[in-house]
């Protein structure tokens, strides 16, 4: 029984800690991709009041409504609004943290030419 208790604890403050993280969430600039995706990429994101599966919440691309950014599998993703819930996205960074801090993390964004994700 012990063993469940903890578990129960940890997701209480794990659900605590994205709760704090998504009533902080406020815009976000995204410059510096390049390629056949920076376009869609570099941008103004806007914290929504939609969440994703893990709670915490979505941003949108002010200006074009259909691309996002998601966090699934501990990542952070520039996607198509196609591709939520989906491990599929334009660029990505890797952290189960608020955006506001994985941001400025160097993103890896994917290349149609070469061989897949280039840093």
């Amino acid at each position: 029984m012990r063993l469940f208790a903890q578990g129960a604890a940890h997701a209480a403050a794990v659900a605590r800690a994205v709760a704090e993280d998504n009533a902080r969430a406020g815009p976000v600039f995204i410059s510096g991709a390049t390629g056949a995706w920076a376009d869609v990429i570099n941008g103004l994101y806007e914290a929504t009041e939609e969440k994703g599966l893990d709670g915490r919440v979505v941003y949108r691309k002010r200006g074009d409504g259909s691309v996002c950014i998601e966090h699934f599998g501990g990542e952070w993703g520039v996607k198509s609004v196609s591709f939520k819930g989906k491990d599929r996205s334009y660029a990505y960074i890797r952290g189960l943290c608020a955006f506001e801090a994985c941001a400025s993390r160097v993103w890896s964004v994917w290349d149609e030419e070469g061989d897949g994700f280039q840093d």
